[in-house]
C-alpha cells in the first residue's frame, strides 16, 4: 500500500513540484503559525489525506473554532479535549500492547492554550498529559499493532509545551505564515538555512522532517476551505455505511 499524503508544493527553480510525505515512519507532525496563517486550513487539506490511512482520527479543537465538526466522532472541545486524549491515551496503550490493530492519530489544535488552561485547573494532570505526549512521541511510530501518530497545532512551539526533550521527537516540523525569529529558532529552522527566496504568506513555510533536516519552502493548495470540510464529513459518512454494511465475524 502506497504510504505518501500530499503537502502541498514547492518551487524548484521556476518549475512546481508537488511535495509528499510518508507516513510509514512519520506519524507526528508539530504545526506553529501565527493566528491567521492557514494552520486549521490546513490541517483539513492534511486530514483529508490521512483519513484514507488511519484507523481512526481523534480532533481536539480546544477553542471551539467549529472547522472540524463532523468530520470524527472522536471529537472533543474545550475541556472535553482532555478527556478526549486520554481516551486516545487509551487506543495507543491497546495498539502498543498489540492487543489492538491499527493506525491513529490526535490532532490537537491549540494545544499550548488547552495546557496552559489545564495548569491552572490541575498541575498534576497537566504534568500527566505532558508525559503521556512525550511517551508518544517517542513509541508510536513502531508499535506492535501498529501505529499512533501525534498531530499538535499552536502558535509558539515553547519548550513549556512539552516534557523534557520531547519537542525533539516529532518527525515534522511546519511553521506557517509570518513568523519571528525566535519562532524560528524554536523549530530549528536556522536563517542561514532557510531558501534566500522564500516568500512568507497565508498558506506558505517552510517543513522539515527528519529524513530531510533543512527547510524546505513550500505552499499549501488552495482549495475552498468550506468545500474542504463538506468533503471531509463525506467521507465520514461514507466509512460509517461501510462499517454497518460490513457482515460481523
Amino acid at each position: 500500500m502506497e504510504d505518501r499524503i500530499k503537502i502541498g508544493y514547492t518551487d524548484f527553480d521556476g518549475v512546481l513540484v508537488p511535495l509528499t510525505l510518508s507516513i510509514k515512519d512519520k506519524v507526528h507532525m508539530n504545526i506553529c503559525g501565527s493566528s491567521g496563517s492557514g494552520k486549521s486550513y490546513f490541517c483539513l487539506f492534511l486530514l483529508n489525506q490521512l483519513q484514507k490511512y488511519a484507523t481512526d482520527i481523534y480532533i481536539a479543537d480546544f477553542k471551539n473554532t467549529r472547522d472540524y465538526e463532523g468530520i470524527t466522532s472522536n471529537y472533543g472541545v474545550g475541556i472535553a479535549c482532555v478527556t478526549l486524549f486520554q481516551k486516545y491515551y487509551e487506543r495507543y496503550q491497546a495498539i502498543k500492547s498489540g492487543e489492538e490493530k491499527g493506525c491513529i492519530w490526535f490532532v490537537w489544535d491549540e494545544m499550548a492554550g488547552n495546557l496552559l488552561w489545564l495548569e491552572s485547573q490541575d498541575k498534576k494532570l497537566a504534568q500527566d498529559i505532558k508525559s503521556k505526549m512525550g511517551e508518544i512521541l517517542m513509541m508510536g511510530r513502531s508499535l506492535a499493532g501498529g501505529a499512533a501518530g501525534l498531530i499538535t497545532v499552536l502558535q509558539r512551539p515553547d519548550s513549556n509545551n512539552y516534557s523534557s526533550g520531547s519537542r525533539e521527537n516529532y518527525h515534522v516540523k511546519i511553521l506557517l505564515g509570518m513568523s519571528s525569529i525566535e519562532s524560528r529558532k524554536m523549530m530549528g529552522f536556522l536563517s542561514d538555512e532557510i531558501p534566500k527566496d522564500f516568500k512568507a504568506g497565508v498558506g506558505k513555510g517552510l517543513i522539515m522532517t527528519d529524513e530531510n533536516p533543512f527547510p524546505v519552502a513550500f505552499t499549501v493548495p488552495q482549495i475552498d476551505k468550506d468545500k474542504l470540510k463538506k468533503l471531509l464529513q463525506k467521507k465520514r459518512l461514507r466509512r460509517s455505511y461501510k462499517s454497518i454494511e460490513e457482515p460481523m465475524e
